[in-house]
């Protein structure tokens, strides 16, 4: 058992649960793009990344590592996911393969960036 009793009394403890992630890193930056950068990293994680990738999020924490040894403005994030399933659309003679997580992705993004007009203006750029 783990013991939490020790940690400095700004500090609090907690146990991760057992998961499968996916890591996504951010681009290297410096102190005036980071935020930019994690922005964008969870933008790709939304709208790209996750949808893409055959899995969805599994409903547990997010874990972010930050790097300094790479960069002090470099960062890891790890997504806990699970299989996702996926639906095969027929649109005409296309057939599409959707995994079920795109929408609750885009909503999720959507609600990262502040809501929709948010999200569209941070898609223009």
């Amino acid at each position: 058992m783990i013991n939490f009793n020790n940690l400095p009394a700004d500090m609090t403890g907690y146990i991760v649960p057992e998961s499968e992630y996916l890591v996504f890193s951010t681009s290297t930056s410096d102190a005036g793009s980071f935020i930019e950068n994690l922005k964008q990293a969870w933008k790709y994680i939304a709208l790209t990344g996750l949808p893409d990738s055959g899995y969805k999020h599994a409903g547990t924490h997010e874990l972010t590592i930050y790097r300094p040894e790479i960069n002090p403005f470099s960062k890891d994030i790890y997504i806990p996911v699970i299989k996702a399933a996926i639906k095969e659309v027929q649109d005409g003679e296309s057939k599409f393969k959707i995994h079920n997580s795109v929408a609750d992705s885009l909503e999720r993004a959507i609600n990262l960036v502040g809501g929709v007009e948010e999200f569209i203006r941070h898609d223009d750029t």
